[in-house]
Formats: structure tokens, C-alpha cells, sequence
């Protein structure tokens, strides 16, 4: 979705605990020193309380998530759980997510940065073991991640050119399958790679070419060129959107050109739905399209509902399995509303301050109200019900989306910007971090 920081490529995310052992309770004592040390049954070290101002927090992931702080005039960038314990750290790791990613199971990819600008990209679990990495030649870089797999990448020397290969790793740091090439080298750089649901990954580069990999198959199966690709999450084998450009037919060796939005299948063939004007994604088992100045909602059988929202009005359609979250515009003013797997809308429209700003999960969605001139504030609203739970958080310019219960914010303190999380009830938690 729309972060209101640039942050480039909400590609790739976050981390999220799954602690070892039994639950544990926290008894404290204060030590004297402005710390304060934690013990449990389940531990045989305690843990000091670091009362530090985060510098960056990412959305939890699995109960991990990335963080970075400041501490003895070091940088260093962590993983935590859900409690707040730091698993590792690290002086040369960067937060950001196109250079931390968690996979799955425990395991995340990163890159670290060597005093030369050198860059090893690796495997590793929480606690900071490397399960496979380029500095032990199992790959030259980590692309992304989906599906609990890494994306790998390398070049092989073919004769005296190099072409470009691609594989899937594991949680475990094997390879799922062989090194795959792709069906044409270019000199442009990788820009992203995102997982689309059911074994497909989309591979950006940043000269407006993309392949889809299909895990199931193990090959490429589209090769598409062109001005723009969206796309929604696979469901049963399909996708949406495609728009304007010129597509690889892997089966004819041609090029051939695309005019309208299609309907893309896993296997790389596509379709160009009838009577509609454009396809906005796919929600649950139906595809939104527009039709005229309605949002037609098709079902599998071919039954379908409308939504009068005209087109005109009609910012952005979100697709987010089985919800759908429609921004609105209408004279300067901005609205959300949300729609279940049937179409229904369930409340709203909701008015925000900025045109597509909110951020949404599953459990809650968070959206900007109102603009202070220092910052913004925000509320919390229950995704189903749309019942508020949360007003008037402040924020510089980020509150995130929730995970595990919380969402990473940002907020101004004397000219830096510091992070922290809160609840559903924009109560700040994990104030401390425990090592």
C-alpha cells in the first residue's frame, strides 16, 4: 500500500515472534542504574531493560521485527520479538526493506555492509546464524522473498557473455529446485520481487521489464514489457491487471502487443474480459472491474453485484484477500470505505486527510485525520466492524499497519524523528528493549 514516507518498496517486510519454549511471566527488580532487570522461569541469563529512542521500526512479521537504535554512539540494527527481547544485532545491516526481509520459519535475508561498501547477502535465522550466503558462493544476491522462500540470483559466464539465472532457497538454505534462466539478459538492474500468491513471483527491473517465475512450474512463464504491470495476489490460478505495452509469447518466440487490461493466468496465457473498461483487482473469488460508472463485482459463477461509486470519484481499489478497500475523492475531500469477499460494503465512506490514507490489515485499519502543521494524527477502526477503537494519535508521518497486535509509528523530538509501536487502543508499547 501507500506509505506517506517514501519508503522505497514496501516490497519486502518484517518480523514476527514465535518465542521458544512455554510462555513466560516478567518479574522486574530495579537495579539502580535507570535499567531494569527481567527474569523468567524459561531464562538462565536475565535481561536488562536498554530504555533507548528507536531510530526505524518495521510492522512485526511471525512475531520478529527489524528495529534500529542508537546505543553507546553505535548504530546498530536488531531483530526483536514480540516482547521486545533483542534475538542479534548488528553494526552493518540497514533496516530498510529492500535490505531486510523475513522469509519464514524463523529465517530472515539481509545484506551487510562491509567498511569497503562491500555487500554480502545472506541467510540467517533470528539469532544471527547463516545458513547460506554470496560470501560462501551460494548465490551473488538475495532479490526477495514469498512463500517462506528466498529468491536468489547469479550470473553464469556463457562464453563471453554472462547470463542471468534465478532459484528459490528454503528456510533450511537449500535450493527448491534448479538455477533457471531468464528468457532474455539485460544490463538493467534488478528493481524488485514480490510474491503474488500460489507459487508466482514477479521480477522488476528498473527498465520496465517484468517476468513471472512460476514456483510450481519451475520456469519462467511471461515475459512482459511495457508502461505499467499491476497486479493483485493470484486466487486459482489468475490474476489482474495488465495495461498497455508489448508481452513475450514464450510458445510463438514473438513479441505481441497489449491494449487493455487482461485477466493473467498462471500458466502465462491470458484473457481480455468482455464490457469492461477496467479491471481493479481480485477480491476473494471475484474479480472488480469498472463498468461504465459502477464497480461491477463478477463472481466464479458469473453472478455479479454493483457498487455505485462512479468512476470519477474512484482514487484506487485495494484488493486485500477477502477485503476490498475503495478510495474516494470528491471535491477536495478524501473517504475510504471497505468491502467484504461479497462485495457488501461493511461501513463507511470514512473521511481521511490525504487521498489513499490508510493502512490496512485484517485486524484494523489505520487511517490520517488530520494534519496539525508538526504532524498528523490518526485513528484506529476494527476492520470488519469498523468500530473506532483508537483517535487522535499522533504521528510525524507514519503510522504503520498491525501485526501481532501492533503498528510501528514515527513521531518529531527536537528535529529527529523517533519510532515506536502501539496498540489497537494507540496506547505506546515495547518501550523498552531487553538484552
Amino acid at each position: 500500500m501507500k506509505k506517506i514516507i517514501a519508503v522505497l518498496f514496501a516490497f519486502f517486510t518484517i518480523f514476527s515472534l514465535a518465542a521458544c519454549g512455554s510462555k513466560s511471566d516478567y518479574s522486574s527488580r530495579g537495579n539502580g542504574d535507570n535499567q531494569d532487570v527481567y527474569t523468567t522461569s524459561a531464562q538462565t541469563t536475565p535481561k536488562t531493560a536498554i530504555k533507548t529512542n528507536l531510530t526505524y521500526a518495521r510492522e512485526f512479521q511471525d512475531g520478529y521485527a527489524f528495529v534500529s537504535f542508537e546505543r553507546g554512539g553505535t548504530s546498530y540494527v536488531a531483530i526483536i520479538n514480540t516482547k521486545g527481547e533483542i534475538l542479534y544485532k548488528s553494526e552493518n545491516l540497514l533496516p530498510y526493506p529492500s535490505s531486510c526481509q523475513y522469509v519464514g520459519d524463523g529465517v530472515a535475508a539481509v545484506r551487510y555492509y562491509g567498511d569497503s561498501d562491500d555487500i554480502t547477502y545472506a541467510l540467517i535465522t533470528v539469532k544471527g546464524e547463516t545458513l547460506a550466503s554470496s560470501a560462501n558462493g551460494d548465490f551473488d544476491k538475495i532479490l526477495g522473498v514469498g512463500n517462506n522462500l528466498a529468491v536468489v540470483y547469479k550470473e553464469e559466464q556463457d562464453g563471453i557473455s554472462y547470463k542471468c539465472c534465478y532459484a528459490l532457497m528454503n528456510t533450511q538454505g537449500n535450493l527448491v529446485g534448479n538455477w533457471v534462466e531468464d528468457y532474455k539478459y539485460t544490463e538493467n538492474y534488478i528493481d524488485s520481487v514480490s510474491y503474488l500468491g500460489e507459487g508466482m513471483f514477479l521480477i522488476e527491473d528498473f527498465g520496465n521489464k517484468i517476468q513471472l517465475f512460476n514456483q510450481n512450474l519451475g520456469r519462467f512463464v511471461f515475459y512482459y514489457e511495457g508502461y505499467s504491470f499491476e497486479s493483485t495476489t493470484f486466487k486459482n490460478g489468475v490474476a489482474t491487471l495488465m495495461r498497455g505495452g508489448k508481452y513475450y509469447n514464450a510458445n510463438t518466440g514473438y513479441y505481441e502487443t497489449l491494449e487493455s487490461n487482461v485477466t493473467l493466468k498462471s500458466d502465462g496465457s491470458f484473457t481480455i474480459p468482455a464490457n469492461s473498461d477496467k479491471i481493479w483487482g481480485v477480491s476473494g473469488d471475484k474479480v472488480i472491474v469498472e463498468e461504465g460508472d459502477y464497480l461491477k463485482i463478477v463472481g466464479p459463477d458469473n453472478t455479479f453485484t454493483y457498487q455505485n461509486y462512479t468512476s470519477d470519484k474512484i482514487s484506487n481499489v485495494y484488493c486485500y484477500g477477502d477485503y476490498t478497500v475503495i478510495s474516494l475523492r470528491n471535491e477536495g475531500n478524501y473517504f475510504f470505505t471497505t468491502l467484504d469477499k461479497n462485495g457488501s460494503q461493511l461501513y463507511g465512506p470514512i473521511a481521511t486527510c490525504l487521498l489513499n490514507g490508510f493502512e490496512f490489515s485484517e485486524s484494523a485499519i489505520v487511517y490520517y485525520t488530520d494534519y496539525t502543521g508538526a504532524g498528523y494524527k490518526c485513528s484506529i477502526i476494527d476492520t470488519k466492524s469498523g468500530e473506532l477503537l483508537a483517535s487522535n494519535i499522533e504521528t510525524s508521518d507514519f503510522l504503520g499497519s498491525f501485526s501481532d497486535g501492533m503498528a510501528p509509528a514515527n513521531i518529531s523530538d527536537s528535529g529527529s524523528i523517533y519510532y515506536f509501536y502501539v496498540n489497537k487502543q494507540g496506547e505506546k508499547v515495547l518501550e523498552n528493549l531487553y538484552e
